[in-house]
């Protein structure tokens, strides 16, 4: 999504129509607009290659007219698109048969827990927890870290500070059977629900975007799963550990990642 939402901006930036390679079939899921290319075109491209980029760089901005150009990076950084984030969530809006399935499941997970709450309204505050890929050797030896248990907790009291307690928290994760394992001891302190493994991608990420606020562990998954979602935001301090290969490819205080107002915790 991030690779998506910054070419999308710098095609945009220079005037200049965007060809996008749908490996995730991004329009099975969002209302994206740009003309779709299959992979032979790309594997066939002859024109300009720009070399893969993580972080921000402002120089991506400055692309040729006069000649196609192949973006092959992530940019993993909000500030590709911050002059056209109303654009950006447009193209990420979910299509009709995504949202109707994941507000199905959200609400028959939470109907228990908003029922118990009477005529008082219930704020929903979505956890990712990120397992998964992040667990692999070698993702982790390059420096992907995973938040501590206490993470999830102090976030949780946060909420249920500012809130009230008829908060619900709703847990989607690539690892649910870890997140109930290790979180059972807390059950009685925080009203908790967990969706089911089975869902795609897209219906855990829309099950997200239907709550009111967001609990990012680590990933670009959860991490759009907030921006989409608004509301107040917690994540995780680190991107990655400190002087590890990932790590440096941020800036020092990693504002080109997290975005403005995000509330960091660890």
């Amino acid at each position: 999504m991030f690779t998506y939402a910054g070419a999308y901006s710098i095609a945009k930036t220079n005037g200049l129509p965007l060809h996008f390679y749908d490996h995730n079939n991004f329009k099975d899921v969002f209302h994206i607009t740009s003309q779709l290319v299959n992979r032979s075109k790309i594997e066939k491209f002859r024109g300009l290659r720009i070399p893969n980029m993580v972080g921000y760089n402002e120089n991506m901005f400055n692309i040729s007219k006069d000649s196609e150009t192949l973006l092959r990076s992530y940019f993993w950084s909000w500030r590709y698109f911050k002059h056209y984030e109303n654009d950006i969530k447009k193209e990420f809006s979910f299509r009709p048969d995504v949202m109707v399935e994941a507000k199905a499941k959200l609400g028959l997970k939470t109907k228990d827990s908003v029922q118990k709450n009477g005529n008082e309204k219930s704020t929903l505050v979505g956890v990712h927890v990120r397992r998964g890929d992040s667990l692999n050797t070698v993702i982790q030896q390059a420096g992907r870290v995973q938040p501590p248990l206490t993470f999830y907790y102090k976030a949780m009291d946060y909420y249920k500070q500012i809130c009230g307690e008829n908060t619900v928290f709703v847990f989607c994760s690539d690892g649910i059977d870890w997140v109930k394992t290790n979180l059972r001891n807390v059950t009685a302190n925080y009203n908790m629900v967990f969706m089911d493994t089975g869902n795609s991608w897209a219906v855990d990420m829309a099950i997200l975007t239907l709550c009111d606020h967001s609990v990012v562990s680590s990933g670009t998954f959860g991490w759009w799963a907030a921006y989409l979602t608004g509301g107040t935001v917690i994540h995780y301090k680190d991107i990655a550990r400190e002087g590890s290969a990932i790590r440096k490819l941020y800036s020092n205080n990693e504002e080109d990642y997290f975005y403005p107002g995000w509330i960091t915790m660890k």
